[in-house]
């Protein structure tokens, strides 16, 4: 089963400043292939007000893109070049 790609308001902001990325269409289509052929960097466990969730940061055309467990873009932001490097 495919996963359904949605994108938070949040990230919806990060991709119009960051990605320089207007159209809605556009984003939505850059985020599901983030998602699927993007390069999985970690997976992030995080706990906030006693409640578990977990994060896949993929890298995708030198950007970081960080997804929920169930496919909400949460942000995007530009690798730098000596972060890659590392």
């Amino acid at each position: 089963m495919e996963t359904e790609i949605y994108i938070s308001k949040h990230g919806h902001e990060r991709l119009k400043e960051r990605g320089r990325i207007k159209s809605i269409k556009e984003r939505q289509r850059r985020a599901e292939l983030a998602f699927s052929r993007g390069k999985p960097i970690c997976t992030e466990h995080r706990i906030h007000q006693n409640r578990h969730s977990i994060h896949l940061i993929m890298e995708y055309q030198n950007y970081r893109w960080v997804f929920s467990q169930n496919g909400v873009l949460i942000t995007v932001y530009l690798v730098e070049k000596k972060e890659k490097d590392e």
